[in-house]
């Protein structure tokens, strides 16, 4: 049986060998440097696609607003009247559409939330921020009992980021149709 003496020696603490340590000072630094290049290269593709995003859904949210209120003057053989609406727990007709929008049965004036009135749907959409809606001066749209406008067709349009933002356009037919199409805001 070998002695203590005898026994082969090797260090309690060796230090690491080259080929097995962790990532150098420079190493990481360089790494770093590379991926905030790739951010800084993928940050306007996002933010347009976040843009992009923004805009499909409020024009579809809109549309979404404009096909119930259209559905529902078929539906019921009736005037259905979509508004634009800045008070929606008490309805009427004010504001502008970036605000909300109010879609009831029309037995009145129409174009007027009435008392008689009966409301269909309350939409609160939230409209991004530095988004515009064109709706060539239409406050309402109104459809009669066979889905046809009697008020309100034409384009509306959807904008986000001012000019050269992206923008989306529905286009009202008179026939109660319509169609969505992208661009660029003027």
């Amino acid at each position: 049986m070998p002695t203590f003496d005898q026994l082969p020696s090797t260090p309690r603490h060796s230090a690491p060998s080259h080929g097995t340590a962790g990532f150098t000072l420079i190493e990481l630094m360089v790494t770093l440097a590379i991926i905030a290049i790739l951010v800084a290269l993928a940050a306007p593709a996002m933010n347009d696609l976040l843009q992009n995003n923004r805009i499909a859904a409020t024009a579809s949210a809109f549309g979404s607003a404009v096909n119930i209120a259209r559905a529902e003057a078929v539906r019921r053989s009736t005037t259905v009247t979509l508004c634009a609406s800045n008070d929606l727990t008490t309805p009427t007709c004010a504001g502008s559409w970036t605000d909300g929008w109010l879609a009831f049965v029309d037995g009145g004036a129409v174009g007027t939330f009435n008392a008689g009135d009966t409301k269909v749907k309350v939409w609160q959409t939230p409209v991004p921020t530095n988004t515009t809606i064109g709706a060539g001066g239409f406050t309402y749209i109104a459809f009669n009992s066979r889905g046809a406008v009697t008020n309100g067709a034409g384009p509306y349009t959807f904008c986000i980021g001012g000019t050269g933002g992206k923008l989306r356009t529905i286009n009202l037919q008179a026939t109660g149709r319509m169609d969505i199409k992208p661009g660029v805001c003027p």
